[in-house]
């Protein structure tokens, strides 16, 4: 009898798969479904189809699963993608068919047979793509591993390849490739400085793009689900949970009706300082989004973007990290060297959790917050709001206090460096009857020529000359 596996797509609809036994510690997949391609019933009925499934791949020929095994990775990618990465975000199948149009699909390895790629060959692959004028990032080359491994265990499945070891694992075995620091704002100070130091010429885009740095860097929250935040998700009406419920995210220049993470919706707290920012830029009229732009991204008449661009439309991917931010990192460093001029927006989202670690949150917290689906405590699946009422108001209340120790770090050093300014002293005129003269001698002057006019005898060249062993002046004095 075959297995049978149940799943959940992202769009909440049920999937099954019948897993079946193909030698050497690996398993056939076998998606059920009905006639009319719609999910069985029941757990009865999937079971019904899986066992009929197994059947019938016990009747497949062996000369077709030879066939199958001399599939070519260009041939069996298509497939994979239609049965595996389908099922993923929006996000994610993006980056699986980015991947491959602009790098596997020209790949040498691509005009193998699936199972003839072994780990030499994607060693090859990632010292080709670093040895390239422009290479790929550490960070990229693990994703793309990361995304072959996938292949292959999906291959094994199929019958498609049946190596003892994934090629693309054993390779991040042999070969491994360091990350890619992500430059932070180490300093509390670093933060209001960076917001400080955005200026436009227009006040309502400076008030916008202040606030929006406000955000990624006080809420935490992904730049893509800083493009589609919507005012129906802040949610400022509760004192005592001042947070923001994302439940989209930014695909180009749309907007996904689901998060990026597997982690799903979750609850963001809001301090008190950015609350009140909130509150301000949403009684700005400015601050509006188009109505032709809300019919374009299905948004409802009575809500909006709440970080629109100039235009009244979603704010572009590259758009303001190559301008507003770009300036306010350069004015920032100039101000104080020890800015980081490689700082990005994902940055800014390190900036966040850092913070709440150094105010004391666990690793745990941390994930929760940002909306990791996995921590090192394990999963950090989306929690329900009466968790969310516990927990963000206490990631809330670090990053106020962090912004208290910013500002008073701050004013701190603008007092030193007032005080080692010192001006040169300059000497005062006096007006009288139009005549400009210079004020009056010195207290040392002052007291000579009182000594003078009671009569005593000034001192001369020669009685100086003695006081000092007649090496005053360098001249002898004859008596």
């Amino acid at each position: 009898m075959a297995g049978l596996v149940q799943r959940t797509s992202k769009q909440g609809e049920p999937l099954w798969y019948a897993t079946i036994h193909i030698g050497g510690g690996a398993n056939h997949w076998e998606p059920i479904r009905e006639r009319d391609g719609s999910a069985p019933a029941d757990r009865k009925r999937a079971q019904e189809l899986a066992n009929l499934a197994e059947r019938n791949y016990r009747k497949l020929a062996p000369a077709k699963r030879t066939a199958a095994r001399r599939i070519l990775f260009t041939t069996a990618w298509p497939t994979f993608v239609a049965d595996y990465v389908s099922t993923k975000a929006k996000n994610t199948q993006n980056d699986y068919h980015w991947a491959y149009e602009g790098h596997f699909r020209k790949a040498p390895f691509a005009r193998k047979r699936v199972t003839n790629i072994t780990h030499e060959d994607i060693k090859a692959y990632v010292q080709r793509k670093q040895a390239q004028p422009d290479p790929l990032g550490p960070h990229t080359l693990n994703n793309h591993t990361g995304m072959l491994a996938k292949f292959f265990q999906w291959a094994q499945q199929q019958g498609y390849w049946d190596g003892p070891v994934n090629p693309a694992k054993a390779m991040g075995i042999r070969q491994r490739l360091t990350t890619k620091h992500v430059a932070y704002l180490r300093e509390p100070e670093h933060q209001l400085l960076l917001i400080d130091s955005i200026v436009t010429t227009d006040q309502n885009s400076q008030e916008k793009y202040r606030l929006l740095v406000s955000t990624l860097l006080w809420a935490g929250i992904r730049w893509s689900e800083a493009r589609s935040l919507l005012w129906s998700q802040v949610k400022l009406d509760n004192p005592k949970h001042l947070h923001l419920r994302i439940t989209t995210t930014a695909v180009g220049m749309d907007i996904q009706s689901y998060t990026k993470s597997p982690a799903g919706d979750r609850y963001v707290g809001v301090c008190p300082t950015l609350a009140a920012m909130l509150k301000q830029w949403r009684a700005n009229p400015m601050g509006g989004t188009l109505a032709s732009e809300k019919f374009r991204l299905g948004i409802d008449p009575s809500d909006g973007l709440v970080l629109p661009s100039d235009a009244g439309t979603m704010l572009s991917p590259g758009n303001f990290r190559r301008r507003q931010l770009k300036d306010a990192k350069e004015a920032a460093h100039k101000t104080d060297p020890s800015f980081p001029l490689d700082l990005t927006t994902h940055g800014l989202r390190h900036s966040y959790a850092m913070t709440l670690l150094r105010m004391g949150a666990t690793n745990y917290q941390v994930g929760q917050e940002l909306g990791h689906s996995k921590g090192p405590l394990g999963s950090t699946a989306a929690y329900t709001h009466v968790d969310a009422e516990r927990a963000n108001p206490i990631a809330a209340a670090m990053v106020e206090k962090s912004i208290k120790v910013a500002k008073q770090a701050l004013k701190k050093k603008q007092q030193a460096a007032a005080k080692s300014v010192v001006a040169a002293p300059v000497q005062p005129l006096v007006a009288s009857k139009g005549i400009t003269r210079p004020s009056p001698k010195p207290a040392a002057a002052r007291t000579a020529a009182a000594k003078a006019s009671l009569g005593a005898k000034p001192r001369t060249a020669s009685a100086k000359s003695r006081s000092h062993g007649g090496r005053g002046s360098g001249k002898s004095t004859k008596p």
